[in-house]
C-alpha cells in the first residue's frame, strides 16, 4: 500500500472510502460521497477553516474561513475533529485558548 502523501486525490479518496465503509459510519459516506463528487466537477482550490483550541487541548467553534462547497468544507473539519489531540499555546509556559486556521488543497489528480 502507498503512503497517503504518495497518492493522488483520487487514490486517496477511495482510500477513505474503504476505511469509512468498514466503519460504517454513515455521516463520514456522505461527506465523502460529497467530496467524490467535487473530484467528478473538476472542483479544486483551497478550504481555510478556524476553530479554537482551549487550554486543554479540545477543539470547538469551527467555521469556514473560505469554502469550495460540494461536502470539502466538512470534509476538512471532520478529519480534523477525528484527528491526533491538538497541544495549546503557551505563553509564560501556562496553556492558554487560541484561534487556529488550517487550510487544506484539493487538486485534480493529473
Amino acid at each position: 500500500m502507498k503512503n497517503l502523501s504518495e497518492m493522488n486525490t483520487e487514490e486517496l479518496i477511495d482510500e477513505l472510502i474503504s476505511v469509512s465503509n468498514s466503519i460504517s459510519n454513515t455521516s463520514e459516506s456522505n461527506y465523502l460521497m460529497d467530496v467524490r463528487q467535487a473530484l467528478e466537477n473538476k472542483i479544486k482550490g483551497r478550504v481555510t477553516i478556524q476553530f479554537t483550541v482551549s487550554t486543554d487541548g479540545s477543539l470547538s467553534e469551527f467555521s469556514v474561513f473560505k469554502g469550495l462547497g460540494y461536502g470539502c468544507d466538512e470534509e476538512v473539519i471532520r478529519m480534523v475533529k477525528e484527528g491526533p489531540k491538538w497541544s495549546p499555546t503557551t505563553e509564560d509556559n501556562v496553556a492558554v485558548e487560541s484561534e487556529v486556521r488550517v487550510r487544506v488543497k484539493f487538486v485534480l489528480p493529473n
